[in-house]
């Protein structure tokens, strides 16, 4: 398995948004635990493009823990799985538009 092969196909999944392929990003996410930053970024990217609020929200805890390196910094889409979770929980969808 090619990282840099899943991350073109993670890229590629978030583009044509097929939300079949979220349990197989966040399990990527899993797998590659933090090893390399770029597949995580791609399947970060996938995930957003390919999953809804609601999707993002349930499974927010999951890919969260990947997306975190360490304690201290967080990744980009940190802030648009917050945003996902708040819209879900408070049934507000302007705040994805934000």
């Amino acid at each position: 398995k090619s990282a840099r092969v899943q991350s073109f196909a993670a890229i590629a999944l978030g583009r044509i948004k097929h939300p079949a392929a979220m349990p197989d990003l966040l399990r990527v996410l899993k797998d590659n635990d933090n090893k390399d930053v770029y597949l995580r970024h791609a399947c970060v990217m996938g995930l957003l493009g390919c999953a809804d609020a609601k999707a993002l929200a349930e499974n927010v805890d999951r890919a969260a823990a990947a997306l975190v390196i360490g304690q201290a910094t967080p990744h980009p889409a940190a802030d648009k799985l917050a945003a996902a979770r708040a819209a879900v929980r408070t049934g507000r969808d302007e705040l994805l538009r934000g």
